[in-house]
């Protein structure tokens, strides 16, 4: 997810405020309370409310008056925390970037000794690409890894372990988000984990290695994870 720069969030507060607020509510458990809000907005009372309001019936929070603390964050809350700040992309850029990433795993998957003996076994694209939106915040994806040959993945691990190099240092599925990003700062990729426990819609375009027509599907909303 990416927020538009010098676009204001819901229309009242920039950017870099909202994820500057939304970042320090997270810190803490189980809610937040109406002058916490304002705490972490840096904002008085009179300020904060339209703001708060405005993001209960945009659905990032749940208001609940019967509980203590008030108010609760939901699942678009928890993808908000991860967004960044730029220009979006429009529909077709995100296209053209999808098969480039898609290219890429599939690069990976063919030449499974080259990149430590591991696979690219899923990839899943969510957010604004499943939207109707000409404009597009950014690429957000969600992908998943596995170990195919042993041997390649030790030697790669020994290999790295053995480097100076700072980047080299990192193992073969440590690699994996920088290869796929190809070097474009509107990709936005996750662990399929981590995209799970967000409990967001996802449609996956790479199932056990392989491609399919799976972005021409209903998005999947899948489980809370326990």
């Amino acid at each position: 997810m990416r927020l538009a720069k010098g676009a204001l969030f819901l229309g009242i507060v920039a950017p870099e405020i909202i994820l500057d607020c939304t970042r320090q509510l997270s810190r803490t458990s189980g809610g937040f309370g109406f002058y916490d809000f304002c705490y972490a907005l840096g904002a008085p009372a009179d300020e904060a409310q339209p703001l708060l309001d405005a993001m209960v019936n945009a659905g990032y929070v749940r208001d609940n008056q019967a509980a203590s603390p008030r108010y609760e964050p939901t699942k678009e809350f928890a993808r908000l925390n991860l967004a960044t700040v730029g220009n979006g992309l429009t529909r077709q850029q995100a296209k053209a970037l999808l098969r480039r990433v898609i290219g890429k795993a599939l690069e990976i998957n063919a030449n499974s000794a080259k990149y430590g003996g591991i696979e690219v076994s899923t990839l899943a694209v969510f957010g604004s690409y499943l939207s109707d939106a000409e404009v597009l915040s950014d690429l957000d994806l969600g992908f998943e890894t596995r170990i195919i040959s042993e041997e390649h993945h030790r030697k790669a691990i020994g290999e790295a372990m053995s480097s100076g190099r700072l980047f080299s240092r990192k193992g073969p599925v440590d690699k994996v988000p920088g290869i796929l990003a190809c070097r474009n700062k509107h990709v936005s990729l996750h662990s399929m984990a981590e995209l799970k426990k967000l409990g967001t819609q996802f449609v996956v375009v790479l199932e056990n290695g392989k491609p399919g027509s799976a972005l021409n599907e209903t998005p999947t909303d899948p489980p809370m994870a326990a």
